[in-house]
């Protein structure tokens, strides 16, 4: 069982975070429109200080999210067992979507 999938939705569920990441979006868009002004026409003070707020922007989900890192390991059914005392048990859930003809 692997978890990749889930670590987006993890991510996107969380409405603090969706706005921070649609934040650090609009930082990223606006200095490309910075960037591809020609150089006597681009606000060096406003890349600076779009570039500065994008990358603590950057740094703070990181830092929030990094242990979701831990998600992507391939959790191996024999090493939770292995794991276990002898009057200890583990259950798996997961949640599927029900397809149904109509």
């Amino acid at each position: 069982m692997t978890l990749n999938n889930n670590i987006g939705q993890l991510i996107y569920s969380d409405t603090n975070a969706v706005s921070k990441i649609n934040l650090l979006k609009s930082y990223y868009y606006r200095l490309s429109l910075e960037y591809s002004k020609p150089l006597s026409k681009i606000d060096s003070l406003n890349v600076i200080l779009l570039e500065d707020q994008a990358n603590f922007l950057e740094k703070e989900l990181v830092i929030k999210y990094a242990r979701l890192s831990e998600l992507k390991k391939e959790i191996i059914w024999e090493k939770v067992q292995e794991t276990l005392g002898p009057s200890e048990v583990a259950i798996e859930f997961f949640d599927y979507k029900l397809f149904t003809k109509n």
